[in-house]
């Protein structure tokens, strides 16, 4: 809020501070002031004069309280707008039977635009526009200057009034950490988080999101002193040890301050999510971005044949190890199809990808569909869906055809996993079950050595995420173009359940059939489908 601007202005998010065409005025004797305090903290709601007597004295109001009061108000009314008529009610202060309302907005009154700013974000991240949402944030929590009602000798009647407004700043702080460290902006909310645990040193969820935060900004070091401050000052004013959410982030600092791997040249190849799991990318070349979502149960190195190619085609080529998949950190929750979006969100965040071509293939489509469903359009150029599980597998009215293949593939990971995976890379993955295929025991064995590098529990988690999942409502939502590419011959995820109803929910899609190709066509007919996918993105 600009004080130096016209008309009146108020700041109670702080010391109560009031200015006038740019110039700050004295709000007057201590209870007159405290009475201001109390109005504008309470900006909008009718406060009875009962009430307002048992707020500014406590339970040592005086006979002539009544008349102190209305004195207060009629001198608060002239310092607000200079030149009120004696005995004019004025714009701001208004009567309300027996009692009073403050009447002001956001451009005049400090908390006024801090709820309204926090609503839109709000309002923003129901609409997937997280940056737009995070904007909204910062912008809102820079209205705050410290404690409500900063300096003022609050009665115990009154506390809950201010202390509600702290909670309203820090409920907000929280928020916009979860957002910035998706959104790898971390040190936006930095200032607000610091204000916020200086004021409320106790607030262990302040004090959690200050470390998730400051972890994310990479002062790992700076992190764990919090933890070690807070750990002390619970244990001496409250006798209590940290609770779930500080012990959860020291576990993320904990991780993120080991060695991770690295790019040459020293650049790191994870990062942590919201939720602290560690994921694992490849990240190779420059110009524009193509993101490779892989399948059940692989990794990013199913997506080698594709890399190489895209990258001796000048351009840059993005891949990831799912949670709990190849070598990202084996967690033992998440594994579900928001996580794997958000996770998604986060990498591309991370590296900064604006308009980046997604392919997703099996699971990983319905991965793409779920991150474009969650977090928008503004990073993405277009999409491509490879053998994908999309709209669903699940066999419904709407999909008489549907099969999910469920209870199966748990039945299998379950009983013998290495034997499983064996049987599933043999046969009908690459279709090396049908008559006239050659096998390939290298094409096998790798797909094999994937598999079992992902952790069991993830993948077991997994299956419900492509076999059972919905991705309608997700696919609706995407208007860029989409290429969906699927062999008649997928004996993994069928053809006529998947591949033709996803080109026909999307509102700018291409269905490319081909005949007697496999579920995982981008290794066995990897020349076919890169060319197709070349000729598509350059379109």
């Amino acid at each position: 809020m600009a004080a130096s601007s016209s008309g009146l202005h108020l700041q109670i998010l702080g010391p109560l501070r009031v200015w006038w065409d740019g110039v700050e005025l004295d709000a007057g004797p201590r209870q007159q002031a405290y009475l201001l305090a109390l109005l504008i903290a309470r900006a909008g709601q009718p406060i009875s004069g009962e009430e307002l007597i048992d707020l500014v004295w406590d339970d040592d109001a005086p006979a002539s309280a009544r008349n102190v009061l209305h004195k207060y108000v009629g001198a608060l009314r002239r310092l607000l707008e200079p030149g009120l008529p004696a005995r004019s009610a004025g714009s701001y202060l208004l009567r309300r039977g027996h009692g009073y309302l403050f009447a002001a907005g956001s451009d005049e009154l400090d908390v006024v635009s801090f709820r309204e700013l926090v609503r839109k974000a709000g309002a923003l991240v129901a609409g997937q526009r997280d940056e737009a949402a995070l904007d909204c944030y910062v912008d809102a929590l820079r209205h705050w200057r410290g404690s409500a009602g900063a300096g003022q000798a609050h009665g115990s009647h009154a506390m809950p009034i201010f202390a509600g407004l702290d909670a309203e700043f820090a409920d907000a702080c929280v928020a916009a950490t979860e957002l910035a460290v998706v959104l790898g902006q971390a040190e936006r909310v930095l200032p607000a988080l610091r204000l916020a645990a200086a004021t409320a040193p106790l607030h262990e969820p302040v004090h959690a999101a200050l470390m998730s935060a400051l972890e994310a900004a990479g002062q790992q070091a700076d992190a764990l002193t919090v933890f070690e401050k807070m750990r002390a000052r619970l244990a001496e004013h409250l006798g209590i040890n940290p609770g779930p959410a500080l012990r959860a982030a020291h576990r993320r600092v904990l991780r993120r301050a080991a060695p991770l791997a690295r790019r040459p040249g020293g650049r790191r190849t994870t990062i942590t999510t919201a939720d602290g799991t560690e994921i694992f990318y490849k990240d190779w070349g420059s110009g524009r971005p193509i993101v490779f979502s892989h399948g059940w149960p692989l990794s990013s190195d199913d997506w080698d044949a594709q890399m190489l190619f895209f990258l001796q085609q000048g351009y840059r080529v993005i891949a990831h190890d799912r949670r709990g998949h190849g070598r990202s950190e084996q967690v033992a929750d998440g594994h579900d199809m928001d996580h794997y979006a958000d996770d998604l969100a986060a990498l591309t965040a991370h590296l900064d990808l604006r308009d980046a071509v997604h392919v997703g293939h099996s699971t990983g489509g319905g991965e793409v569909a779920r991150y474009v469903g969650r977090h928008g359009e503004s990073r993405v150029a277009k999409a491509v869906f490879i053998s994908a599980v999309t709209p669903s597998m699940r066999q419904t009215t709407g999909n008489p055809d549907g099969r999910s293949p469920g209870a199966c593939l748990r039945a299998g990971l379950a009983a013998n996993r290495a034997q499983f995976f064996r049987d599933v890379a043999a046969g009908p993955f690459y279709g090396f079950n049908r008559p006239g295929s050659e096998p390939s025991e290298a094409v096998i064995q790798n797909w094999w050595r994937q598999g079992m590098a992902g952790a069991a529990k993830a993948q077991y988690d997994c299956v419900d995420a492509f076999a059972d999942e919905d991705y309608t409502e997700d696919l609706k939502k995407i208007t860029v173009p989409v290429l969906v590419m699927h062999g008649d011959d997928d004996q993994i995820v069928p053809y006529a359940s998947t591949a033709p109803r996803t080109a026909e929910l999307v509102q700018n899609g291409t269905l490319k059939t081909y005949a007697g190709f496999p579920h995982g066509m981008p290794t066995t007919q990897a020349e076919t489908i890169n060319a197709d996918l070349l000729e598509f993105i350059r379109s």
